[in-house]
């Protein structure tokens, strides 16, 4: 009841009564949120919950904050409600990668900040299969160096058809892969980074 009457007594604002709902819907558009934080804004009123769910600039741009697959369940429902825009993502660890294995819209992803631990989470990298990533970023963890087998220990599918759109790609502080070389790549930018054998370099003059 008291729930009810809070509803009523925000809708009859002044704020609400006199601004359009479409140029209130222009102003979340363009509130860049960059933090999980400010999810609450949808706690306002109905009002401001309904229009900002329907905002999807509003939930891509808070895709933003890195700490957000530490909340599983509100980065499934940012991802979800920033359709049909394509969208970014960092993650730290494998966990937080197997997330992103599964998300349902996945086919947007179009940026995307890798945090390693190992070796194995290179090759798992490898698995991925986004159609709409541009940019990739894999970055060792703590700064302690990864060096990986330059031949992946199973058969792999070649980047231009796992990863069709990439064009730029920067490496710091593991081992660059031949596997991650695409005809595609415009840009690659490699910091603390080994490069490894002549097929590295062949496969670079292809692009």
């Amino acid at each position: 009841y008291i729930s009810s009457l809070k509803a009523i007594y925000n809708s009859a604002s002044p704020f609400h009564t006199k601004m359009p709902v479409e140029l209130l819907m222009l102003v979340f558009r363009y509130l860049r949120p960059t933090s999980i934080r400010h999810i609450r804004l949808t706690h306002v009123c109905r009002l401001w919950r309904t229009l900002i769910r329907q905002t999807p600039e509003f939930w891509r741009d808070i895709l933003s904050d890195s700490r957000l697959l530490e909340h599983p369940l509100y980065a499934v429902e940012c991802v979800t409600l920033s359709a049909p825009l394509p969208f970014g993502l960092e993650v730290h660890g494998m966990p937080q990668l197997s997330i992103v294995f599964d998300f349902p819209s996945s086919a947007r992803l179009s940026s995307l900040t890798v945090h390693i631990d190992d070796e194995q989470h290179v090759f798992s990298l490898l698995h991925l299969f986004l159609p709409s990533l541009e940019s990739l970023k894999v970055i060792s963890r703590d700064g302690v160096y990864i060096e990986v087998d330059p031949a992946p220990p199973f058969p792999l599918a070649p980047c231009s058809d796992r990863l069709p759109r990439l064009h730029s790609i920067e490496i710091i502080g593991c081992s660059f892969l031949p596997a991650h070389v695409s005809h595609t790549l415009k840009n690659v930018t490699l910091r603390e980074v080994d490069i490894l054998g002549n097929t590295l370099v062949e496969r670079l003059e292809e692009c």
